[in-house]
């Protein structure tokens, strides 16, 4: 067994003993691209590994599966048609019990990853995040000598965000996270996460 073997074979069995990766969408998709292209290389299947996409609460701002910012949120939020008035919003949207989210990574065919996810959504007092899926795959194939493409494809689905307004002593709807009224809001961002990488190698 040649040397580049033995260092294939050595890193995929560290992801194999260590299946834990934190990171983003972005760097999970590079990831995928680049564990397939190495299992094709070296013709060793992919040990399971799992990659928690984590944080996603990072400060203030409520994230979907995908890490994509749902709402920005203050402890305290002035009005814009009143600067003086201002009020301690945060504990609307404090987290009502833990959060998961993560995707495990397998590949038994040489050159190929699917991966299946799951985040276990958010739910406060003013927003809800509903639980979503997650399902993709990675192939590469040796198009020449030294050079190689890469395709993959994935998406969360579900995750169907709902958030419900103040009310003042009056009882007209407005927005808890920017005291504004209920019908002036921007409604927050519904659209799922789905991408489709097409990526080509070449080594001189």
């Amino acid at each position: 067994m040649n040397l580049k073997r033995i260092s294939a074979l050595s890193c995929l069995l560290v992801l194999a003993t260590n299946p834990v990766i934190a990171q983003s969408m972005l760097e999970h998709r590079t990831l995928l691209s680049t564990t397939s292209e190495s299992s094709l290389a070296q013709r060793l299947p992919v040990p399971w590994f799992i990659s928690f996409l984590s944080p996603y609460e990072r400060g203030q701002n409520i994230r979907s599966a995908d890490g994509s910012i749902l709402l920005n949120i203050s402890d305290s939020v002035s009005s814009i048609y009143d600067p003086t008035t201002s009020y301690d919003v945060g504990r609307f949207f404090k987290p009502q019990g833990s959060r998961l989210s993560f995707i495990v990574n397998w590949g038994p065919i040489t050159g190929t990853v699917w991966s299946v996810g799951i985040d276990t959504g958010y739910r406060s007092q003013k927003l809800k995040l509903n639980p979503s899926i997650f399902f993709g795959t990675t192939s590469s194939w040796q198009t020449g000598k030294n050079q190689t493409i890469s395709f993959g494809l994935g998406a969360w689905l579900g995750g169907k965000v709902n958030e419900t307004p103040c009310l003042d002593d009056y009882d007209r709807e407005y927005s808890c996270s920017t005291l504004t009224a209920w019908a002036d809001k921007n409604p927050v961002n519904q659209s799922s996460y789905k991408y489709l990488d097409l990526r080509f190698k070449q080594l001189f």
